[in-house]
């Protein structure tokens, strides 16, 4: 089993969860590259944050869900889903902080620096 998902495959799963194609639907081609824009869209601000450890094109498969739903609300509104804007940041900031929690991971050689009271 594959430990990392293309973008063709993460979009593909966007529109999966939006219900915009069926399971044993192929996404047309103008669909999947919205999604992808849109991805990439969301790495570069999520890179320049610290807030990416992997490559574009290579995403983990621990953080798929995540990310799929993040980047279904993000493109909700282009294929017609309503979505408040309260929403969307909620559950944009409830997201990062699950994918934040894949890169949280201290190392055992780390030296922890403590205050004895």
């Amino acid at each position: 089993m594959a430990t990392t998902r293309t973008e063709l495959e993460l979009a593909t799963n966007v529109l999966l969860h939006l219900n915009i194609i069926a399971a044993e639907e192929t996404p047309s081609t103008s669909d999947s590259n919205y999604v992808i824009k849109r991805y990439r869209d969301l790495f570069e601000e999520m890179s320049v944050n610290d807030e990416t450890y992997w490559s574009v094109n290579d995403v983990p498969a621990a953080i798929v869900e995540p990310l799929t739903q993040m980047v279904a609300l993000l493109i909700m509104p282009a294929f017609g889903k309503p979505v408040d804007p309260q929403t969307m940041d909620e559950g944009l900031r409830i997201l990062r902080r699950r994918l934040r929690r894949t890169t949280n991971v201290r190392s055992a050689e780390t030296d922890t620096r403590f205050e004895d009271f």
